[in-house]
C-alpha cells in the first residue's frame, strides 16, 4: 500500500519563507518592499527573527523618522505605519497585525496622489500584505487581490528602465505561484515562470536582489515538476537554487530558508531517483538550515516537518526504526509549534499521521494506527474543497481505512466500502494530468482487490486490474515506485489466473513480476517481494525449474542489501522476515534444475546468518592486508570498529541525549556505513583480494571440512535434501522421507519439550541420520578413533536434536550418538570464521582463568536446587588442578567485565529465549539480563576465549519461526563474541542432569587438554552416560510394566464368569524424559 509521502507532501506548498527586506530610504523617501516566497520549504516570509523589544526599537524609530519628514505628507506617514505592523506580523504571525497592515498600507495608497513615483511600490507593498495574509489564513479573496494590486502597480512602470519593475514582476509572479498551488490550475504556475524568468532577466549579476529573484524562479520549476513530474524541471530547479545560494552571502537571514528548498530539491530527486546519497544531501541541509532557525520563527514547523519526511523517507528505504521515530517526534514538534489556525496544520496532520502509519506497520499496535486514522482525519477535514492538496489527503486516509480492514479482526466490511469511496473522491477531483495521479489509482486498485477476495466477482478483480494497469500506464520507467505498481498489477492477474487458467494471464503476471525483480533503482524490499511472487509461480510449473533458479539466484542476491550496515540489530531482524524460507528454497529449486550443490550451498550461505555473518566479518583477521596496504588496513579498521562499537556508545560531545545528538547518531552510522563500503571496493581491487569478506568459494568450503564432513540439511516445500561437504568433493543427497510439511508440524510439538518423545528420534533417525550416515559410511560404531561431524540444519529443522537422531535400546546401533561425534554450525561460513580464530597450539589445563557464575536464586524466577550442587562440583574439579576460578556477582557489568579476561565462561541459572525479538534471548542476572545483543557487542577475538558452557534453558534455541537461520541464540553470540567452543541447550533442561552433563564435560577436557576435539567429545561421552542410565532405567520400567500387566490378566480371567465390569486401568508406562537429548556443542 502506497501513501502519498514526499517532502512536499505531493503537491504540497512546498515554498518557503523571504524576509520582505525593508529598506527605508529617509532621504529619498523610497520603500522597496522586497517579495517574500512561502516557499518548498517555509511557511511565510521568512524574517530575521529577533527579540520583540528590537521590533519595538525599529518601529518607534519609524515613528521618530516620519515625524521628520512629517511635511512630506500623510501618505508616508500611513506607509510607515504599515511597515510597522508588517514587521509585528512576522515576529508574531499575528492576524491583527497583518489586517492592521493592510488597513494602513490601503489608507497609503488612498493618500498617494495618482501620479506619484511612489504609487507602484505602495500598491506592490499591499499586494504583498494581502498575500501574506493569504498564507496565513487560505482565504482564495486575499491572494485575488494581491494579484490585482501587483499587476495595477506593473502597469504604473516602464517596461525597459524602470528600477521598479523587476521586484513588481517578482511579486506578480509570486502571487500567481501561491494562487496556483492553493487553486491546481497550471496555467498559474505558467504565468508565473513568465513573470520570474522576465524578473531575473532584467535583474544585473550582483545586485543585492539577484539572488531571492532567482530562487523564487527555482520554486516554480520545482512545482512545475511535482505538477508535470518532469525530472528536467527538477534539475533545473536544483541547479538554480544552488546558485540562489551562492549568489547569497552567508549570514543573510533569508539564504537559510534558500538553502532548506534546495535540500527538498534533493529529496525529491531521492524520490524520483532512488539514490541514497541524495536523501543524505537533503538531511544535511535541513540539519543545518534548523539549526540556524531560532525557536519561535514561523517558518521553523515547516522546516521541522520537512526534516521528519526526510527521516520518513530514508527509513522506508533502509527500515531502520531510528529513523522512524525520529521523524514522528519531529512531526510531533511541528505541531505544536504550528498556530492552530494556521493553514499549513492540516500538511502536519497529514505527515504525523504518515509516521504513525509507518510505526503501526512496523509494530503491529493498535494504538498507532488510531492516531494514524485520527491525524489523517484532521488533515482532510482542515483541507478546504477545492484545495490542490485534498485529492492527496483522501487517498491517503483511504488507505488507512484499507489497513484497518485488513488487520483489525473480525474484518469490518464498512471500512473497506470507505476506503473505497475515499479513494475514488480523490480520483475524481485529481487533475488529469497530475503525476500523482498513478499514486490514487493504485490505491483504489488494491482496495477492489481486498473486495473480490470477499465478494469473489470477477467484476471487482477486473476492476483491480484496470486501477493497476493505468497507475502503471502513468508512471515513467525509471520511477522508484515502478516495482510496487507491477507488483500489484501482477497480484491482479495472479488472482484472475486462478479463476480462468488462462495462459495469458499467467505470461502476463511473469512478465509483470520480472519486471519488478529487475528494476534496479528500486528499493530492494520491492524487488524482493516481486521476486518471491516470480519464484512460487515458476515453480509450479515443473518445466520452469530452470527459470526458477535464474529467479532465486537474482532474489538470494538482494537479501543481503536488505541490512546495511547502518542500522540496528533489531531492525536488520524485522527485514530479514521479508525472506524467510527464500534461501532453502533457492538452494531445493537449484538441485531441481540440475545444477551443482555448491551452487546450493552457495545460495545458502549468501541468504541465511546475515546478521551474524556481517558482525563476524567485522572481526576477520587482516594481517594479510595489513601486510599488503597498511594504509587500506587502518582505514578499515578505523571504520570497522566505529560499527562494531555499541550503538548507546554513537554520541555528540556535551549533547549526549539531545534531540539533535540523536540525529547526529543516526546520519553517523549512515556516513561510517557509506565510506566502509567504498573502503571493502578499494580492498578488492587489491591483487589476492577479489574475495575479501565474501562467501567462500568451492575450496574454502571443502577445505572447511578438513576434521570431518559437514552436512547442511536443507528443507523446502520443494525439496528436502543433504548437502555432504568432504574435503575432496560435495555431494547432494535427496531426502524423499523428509518432508516440509512434517517438519513444520513436528516443529510444534518442540514448543513443550516434555512431549518429546522417543519417537521423535526415530522419525529423525529415518527421514535424515540414516540415509547421511550410510552415504558417509558411517554404517557402525567406530573401533578407534570417533568420526566428527558437523551438522548444518536450516529453517526449522534447526530446532531438532539431528545429533540423538536413532532407536536407542540395549541392543541398538542405530543411532547417531553410536556411530559418530556431532557438533552444529549456523553456516559453512561460520565455521571458516571459528576456525580462523582459534589458538595454534594446544592449551595446558589450567593456564588461564575460569570464571563461574551460578545462579540458585534469580529474582523473580524458580530456584535451581542443583546450581549449587554444580558449583561445588566444578570447584572441587578446578580446585584439584590449581586452576584460578573467579566468581563475579551476578550483575551484567561485573559478567561482562570477568569474560574479557578469561578462558572458560560457565554460567549455571536461567536462560531465556525470547518469541518475537531473538536479539533480547539473555541469561538472566541479578540486575539486567546478559542479552544477545549484549555478546554481540563484546569482541574478545583477540584473546582466542577457549569455552562458554551455559549450563541454563534454551541457549541454542530460536523461538521465532521467521528467524530461525539467522542464529540468533546465546550459543550463537558467545561464538561471535569469540569463544572457540559454545556448549548450550535446545530447549528446557532438566535441574539435576545439568550437573551431571557439565562434570562428566569437564573431566574429560581436565584429562585431555583443550584442543579443538575435546570439547564436543567430552559432551558426547556425558550425553552417551546418560543416554545409558535413561536406557536401563527404561528396562527396569518396562518389566514392571509387563509384571503389571500379567497380574491383570489373571485377575481378568478369575473374574470372566462375573457380569460386573471393572474401571479402565490407567497404567503411568511412559518412558523417562528424553534429558540427554538437548545439549548441543557450537565450535571447531
Amino acid at each position: 500500500m502506497m501513501h502519498e509521502r514526499s517532502l512536499t507532501k505531493g503537491n504540497e506548498d512546498v515554498i518557503s519563507g523571504d524576509a520582505l527586506d525593508h529598506q527605508c530610504d529617509v532621504e529619498t523617501n523610497t520603500v522597496q518592499v522586497k517579495a517574500r516566497i512561502s516557499t518548498l520549504g517555509d511557511v511565510s516570509c521568512a524574517h530575521v527573527a529577533g527579540a520583540n523589544s528590537d521590533i519595538d526599537q525599529r518601529s518607534q524609530l519609524r515613528q521618530d523618522s516620519g515625524k521628520v519628514i512629517k511635511e512630506q505628507g500623510l501618505s508616508h506617514e500611513l506607509d510607515s505605519r504599515g511597515k510597522t505592523y508588517y514587521d509585528k506580523y512576522l515576529e508574531t504571525g499575528s492576524v491583527e497585525d497583518i489586517n492592521e497592515a493592510i488597513q494602513a498600507y490601503q489608507e497609503s495608497i488612498t493618500a498617494t496622489q495618482k501620479h506619484h513615483p511612489k504609487l507602484p511600490s505602495r500598491m506592490d507593498n499591499l499586494g504583498g500584505a494581502y498575500t501574506d495574509r493569504f498564507l496565513r489564513t487560505g482565504d482564495i479573496e486575499d491572494i485575488n487581490k494581491a494579484i490585482e494590486l501587483h499587476e495595477k502597480a506593473l502597469s504604473l512602470v516602464a517596461e525597459e528602465g524602470d528600477p521598479e519593475r523587476p521586484e513588481i514582476l517578482d511579486n506578480l509572479g509570486f502571487s500567481y505561484h501561491h494562487k496556483c498551488i492553493r487553486t491546481g490550475e497550471i496555467h498559474e504556475l505558467d504565468k508565473a515562470y513568465k513573470l520570474h524568468q522576465e524578473a531575473v532577466e532584467k535583474t544585473e549579476k550582483g545586485h543585492p536582489k539577484q539572488a531571492r529573484r532567482l530562487h523564487h524562479l527555482a520554486l516554480v520549476y520545482h512545482h512545475k515538476f511535482q505538477w508535470v513530474g518532469s525530472v528536467q524541471d527538477l534539475d533545473k530547479a536544483v541547479q538554480i537554487y544552488q546558485e540562489a545560494v551562492d549568489a547569497a552571502p552567508v549570514g543573510r537571514p533569508d539564504r537559510s530558508g534558500w538553502l532548506h528548498n534546495l535540500g527538498i530539491g534533493y529529496g525529491d530527486k531521492f524520490q524520483v531517483g532512488g539514490q541514497l546519497s541524495d536523501m543524505d544531501r537533503a538531511i544535511s541541509i535541513f540539519r543545518e538550515t534548523i539549526d540556524a532557525t531560532p525557536v519561535g520563527h514561523l517558518d521553523r514547523p515547516r522546516r521541522l516537518d520537512n526534516l521528519g519526511l526526510a527521516y520518513g523517507n530514508r527509513y522506508e528505504r533502509l527500515g531502520a526504526m531510528e529513523d522512524l521515530n525520529e521523524a514522528i517526534r519531529l512531526h510531533q514538534e511541528s505541531v505544536n509549534t504550528t498556530l492552530k489556525d494556521h493553514p499549513d496544520l492540516a500538511v502536519r496532520f497529514e505527515s504525523l499521521g504518515l509516521g504513525y502509519a509507518d510505526r503501526f506497520k512496523r509494530t503491529g499496535a493498535e494504538v498507532d494506527l488510531d492516531d494514524a486514522l485520527r491525524f489523517h482525519e484532521k488533515a482532510v477535514n482542515a483541507t478546504p474543497t477545492g484545495h490542490a492538496e485534498r485529492p492527496g489527503r483522501l487517498s491517503n486516509l483511504g488507505s488507512i481505512y484499507l489497513t484497518k480492514y485488513r488487520t483489525i479482526k473480525p474484518q469490518v466490511m464498512a471500512n473497506l466500502d470507505r476506503s473505497i469511496q475515499l479513494h475514488q473522491e480523490s480520483i475524481d477531483i485529481t487533475p488529469q494530468d497530475s503525476p500523482d495521479k498513478f499514486r490514487r489509482l493504485d490505491g483504489l486498485g488494491l482496495a477492489y482487490l481486498d473486495k473480490f477476495q470477499t465478494s469473489k466477482l470477477l467484476s471487482d478483480l477486473n476492476t483491480a486490474i484496470q486501477m493497476h494497469q493505468t497507475a502503471v500506464d502513468m508512471l515513467p520507467e525509471a520511477h522508484p515506485d515502478r516495482p510496487d505498481l507491477l507488483l500489484n498489477l501482477g497480484t491482479g492477474y495472479r488472482e484472475r489466473l486462478k479463476v480462468t487458467g488462462s495462459a495469458q494471464d499467467r505470461l502476463q503476471t511473469l512478465q509483470l513480476y520480472e519486471q519488478a525483480l529487475d528494476h534496479t533503482s528500486s528499493p530492494i524490499r520491492s524487488r524482493l517481494s516481486a521476486g518471491k511472487s516470480l519464484l512460487r509461480l515458476h515453480a509450479e510449473d515443473p518445466a520452469d525449474w530452470l527459470m526458477a533458479y535464474q529467479t532465486a539466484s537474482k532474489v538470494v542476491s538482494l537479501i543481503p542489501l536488505l541490512t546495511p550496515q547502518s542500522i540496528e540489530n533489531s531492525d536488520k531482524q524485522y527485514l530479514l522476515m521479508e525472506a524467510i524460507g527464500l534461501a532453502s528454497d533457492a538452494a531445493a529449486v537449484a538441485l531441481m534444475a540440475d545444477k551443482s550443490p555448491y551452487e546450493a550451498i552457495q545460495l545458502l550461505e549468501l541468504a541465511r546468518g546475515v546478521i551474524v555473518g556481517s558482525l563476524a566479518d567485522m572481526r576477520t583477521d587482516i594481517s594479510d592486508l595489513q601486510e599488503e596496504s597498511p594504509q587500506l588496513a587502518q582505514d578499515y579498521i578505523k571504520l570497522r570498529d566505529q560499527l562494531d562499537m555499541p550503538t548507546n556508545s554513537w554520541s555528540i560531545t556535551n549533547e549526549t541525549g539531545t534531540p539533535r545528538a540523536l540525529k547526529q547518531k543516526i546520519d553517523q552510522r549512515y556516513v561510517v556505513t557509506q565510506q566502509l563500503d567504498q573502503t571493502l571496493k578499494a580492498i578488492r581491487d587489491l591483487p589476492g583480494f577479489s574475495r575479501f569478506l565474501l562467501s567462500p568459494n568451492e575450496e574454502e568450503i571443502k577445505a572447511a571440512a578438513v576434521d570431518g564432513p559437514i552436512i547442511v540439511v536443507n528443507v523446502s516445500e520443494y525439496s528436502c535434501d543433504a548437502l555432504i561437504i568432504e574435503g575432496t568433493s560435495l555431494k547432494a543427497l535427496h531426502l524423499p522421507r523428509l518432508r516440509y510439511e512434517d517438519v513444520r508440524a513436528r516443529a510444534e510439538t518442540l514448543a513443550k519439550p516434555e512431549s518429546v518423545e522417543s519417537e521423535l528420534l526415530q522419525w529423525l533417525w529415518e527421514t535424515v541420520a540414516s540415509p547421511v550416515l550410510g552415504a558417509l559410511g558411517f554404517v557402525r560404531p567406530p573401533k578407534g578413533d570417533w568420526p566428527r561431524i558437523w551438522w548444518i540444519p536450516t529453517g526449522l529443522l534447526a530446532k531438532f536434536p539431528i545429533h540423538a537422531a536413532g532407536y536407542h535400546s540395549a541392543s541398538s546401533y542405530d543411532t547417531v550418538l553410536d556411530r559418530a561425534i556431532s557438533s552444529y554450525s549456523s553456516s559453512v561460513k561460520a565455521l571458516i570464521h571459528s576456525r580462523q580464530n582459534r589458538s595454534k597450539d594446544k592449551m595446558p589445563w589450567g593456564s588461564e582463568d575460569i570464571v563461574l557464575l551460578g545462579m540458585e536464586k534469580t529474582p523473580g524466577h524458580s530456584a535451581l536446587q542443583f546450581v549449587s550442587q554444580e558449583m561445588k562440583e566444578l570447584e572441587r574439579l578446578f580446585d584439584s588442578t590449581q586452576l584460578q576460578v573467579s566468581r563475579p556477582q551476578p550483575f551484567r557489568q561485573d559478567v561482562l567485565d570477568a569474560i574479557r579476561n578469561c578462558k572458560i565462561f560457565h554460567f549455571a541459572g536461567h536462560g531465556l529465549s525470547d518469541p518475537l525479538d531473538p536479539s533480547r534471548s539473555a541469561l538472566i542476572l541479578s540486575d539486567e539480563p546478559l542479552t544477545v545483543t549484549s555478546l554481540f557487542e563484546t569482541n574478545l577475538r583477540g584473546r582466542k576465549p577457549f569455552l562458554a558452557y551455559l549450563s541454563a534453558c534454551g541457549t541454542g534455541q530460536v523461538r521465532h519461526d521467521g528467524l530461525v537461520d539467522e542464529g540468533l541464540h546465546l550459543v550463537g553470540a558467545c561464538q561471535l563474541a569469540g569463544f572457540q567452543h559454545v556448549v548450550g541447550t535446545l530447549w528446557e533442561v532438566n535441574d539435576a542432569s545439568c550437573v551431571d552433563v557439565s562434570v562428566m564435560t569437564y573431566e574429560w577436557i581436565q584429562k585431555h587438554g583443550m584442543s579443538d576435539g575435546v570439547v564436543s567429545e567430552g559432551l558426547h561421552r556425558a550425553c552417551t552416560e546418560l543416554r545409558r542410565r535413561w536406557v536401563s532405567e527404561n528396562a527396569v520400567r518396562a518389566a514392571a510394566r509387563r509384571r503389571r500387566r500379567g497380574k491383570k490378566l489373571v485377575d481378568q480371567s478369575r473374574s470372566s464368569q462375573s457380569n460386573a465390569r471393572e474401571p479402565r486401568d490407567v497404567e503411568a508406562g511412559d518412558d523417562e524424559p528424553l534429558y540427554w537429548v538437548p545439549y548441543v556443542h557450537f565450535g571447531i
